[in-house]
């Protein structure tokens, strides 16, 4: 097992901790507590054995809607809960933490158990949680952190193979911002995953995280971008690691244009990309521009400083998204 303790920027601790058959023991210790509820992805409800009150939630975007964030604080505030338990993938975990830090409640633990590769790397811990509202991408979002969260990778046996395979980008990107060897692990692991240890490269992505987290107001590449993929109903069942993947591509070619990596760099995400499945050399054209309203800031690739914040005019961002298209055109 492995342990990562994190400082927060308000001096919050959070502890997290990687190991491969401890979720079993943990939750049921954990449910046979007085006052503990639980919120978990309906997908992994046989992997459960929670002696606490429990709620099941559909996984996805779907999470982080309004009616969801309204059960749950009422089962909250209704059995006086004082230590919530959150299994799920990123958006079941978003409404976990959106709800007690939103509601007055008693609730003075919250544990959380992610159960995607996309939900181990990019945990909860950059001091947001967010809900959707109106058919708008994290449209809410409020300061909070976990108390702990638990990492086994035991949940990835419940993800068809293919799946699996695009979520190894999210291990790739941050290899990409900080040690290109991982980019290469990420490739390895997302083609042959069954009997691999990953206990070690998801500690050392979650370091990248923690580094990166730990930095003056950055967030995860894309944090920001990806908010205007998501304007109606439709957007909500686009897969997470095809967005996600294909953004970063656009970021590594603003960091192309602006000289911040080479044109070999840039060529080997596209290429890798190519390899999982991910490409799609027109999703980039459904950015809603009408949601935009001045610009948009993110952070990018840089070969030297590892990334870089930008910020991009509206009318930038057209045109170097433009560009962008017209430099895919022959794909």
């Amino acid at each position: 097992m492995r342990s990562i303790s994190f400082i927060g920027n308000e001096g919050k601790k959070i502890e997290i901790n990687i190991g491969y058959g401890q979720y079993k023991k943990i939750i049921k210790t954990i449910s046979q507590k007085y006052g503990t509820y639980t919120v978990a992805d309906s997908k992994i409800r046989s992997m459960i054995e929670s002696k606490s009150f429990i709620k099941y939630v559909r996984g996805g975007e779907e999470a982080k809607f309004i009616d969801k964030y309204l059960e749950v604080a009422d089962k909250i505030v209704s059995n006086d809960v004082s230590t919530l338990i959150g299994i799920g993938g990123g958006s079941v975990l978003d409404l976990c933490g959106y709800t007690v830090n939103t509601i007055n409640c008693a609730v003075k633990n919250l544990i959380l158990f992610p159960t995607t590769l996309n939900s181990f790397i990019q945990a909860n811990i950059s001091g947001y949680f967010f809900l959707d509202m109106n058919y708008s991408y994290n449209y809410l979002k409020v300061r909070g952190y976990p108390d702990i969260i638990y990492i086994d990778p035991d949940f990835l046996l419940k993800i068809p193979g293919n799946i699996l395979r695009k979520m190894f980008f999210s291990g790739y990107s941050l290899g990409f911002l900080f040690d290109k060897n991982y980019c290469k692990l990420s490739m390895k692991y997302a083609h042959n995953f069954l009997g691999l240890d990953v206990e070690e490269y998801i500690y050392e992505n979650l370091m990248f995280l923690t580094y990166l987290y730990s930095s003056q107001e950055i967030f995860l590449p894309g944090s920001n971008l990806i908010k205007y993929f998501y304007s109606k109903p439709g957007d909500f069942k686009k897969e997470y690691s095809i967005v996600f993947s294909n953004i970063f591509l656009f970021l590594a070619y603003i960091s192309l244009s602006n000289g911040y990596i080479s044109s070999e760099q840039y060529a080997s995400v596209k290429k890798d990309m190519i390899d999982l499945e991910l490409y799609n050399k027109n999703i980039m054209q459904f950015i809603a521009f009408d949601k935009v309203n001045f610009g948009i800031e993110e952070v990018v690739p840089h070969a030297q400083s590892s990334f870089r914040r930008v910020f991009l005019h509206k009318e930038e961002l057209k045109e170097v998204l433009l560009e962008f298209m017209q430099s895919n055109r022959g794909d």
